[in-house]
């Protein structure tokens, strides 16, 4: 599921990227007190499509006119020509995978005549 960023800071549509495309994205953040950065968490400055561009916008952000950070953040390009922050990733499996895992855990620790008893081997 993606999420879109909450400033609305991306730049727009590179024509590199098309709808659906996932890629990395360059965050940069930089403390809310600027004096001494004790108080007030982060915040967003903006997400960039290059890197090169995310550092010319972290120049003198954070604490006493310090650079801002810059991180890799994993985004999608969405069809209305914006990126989108992408959340964790989920990954969905099946019964029958969740079974086998749940069954080599099974074999280290239960006989096989445990096993059987227990309906989990023929």
């Amino acid at each position: 599921m993606a999420c879109k960023d909450q400033y609305d800071s991306f730049e727009k549509r590179r024509e590199e990227h098309q709808p659906g495309d996932i890629f990395t994205a360059f965050k940069v953040t930089a403390s809310v007190d600027k004096n001494e950065g004790r108080f007030g968490g982060t915040e967003t400055i903006g997400v960039f499509f290059t890197r090169e561009a995310a550092v010319r916008a972290a120049k003198g952000q954070d604490v006493m006119g310090s650079d801002g950070k810059v991180e890799g953040v994993r985004a999608i390009m969405g069809s209305d020509g914006r990126a989108y922050q992408c959340g964790p990733e989920i990954k969905m499996i099946s019964e029958a995978e969740l079974r086998e895992r749940a069954m080599e855990k099974v074999k280290d620790v239960l006989t096989e005549e445990e096993q059987r008893a227990l309906g989990l081997r023929r």
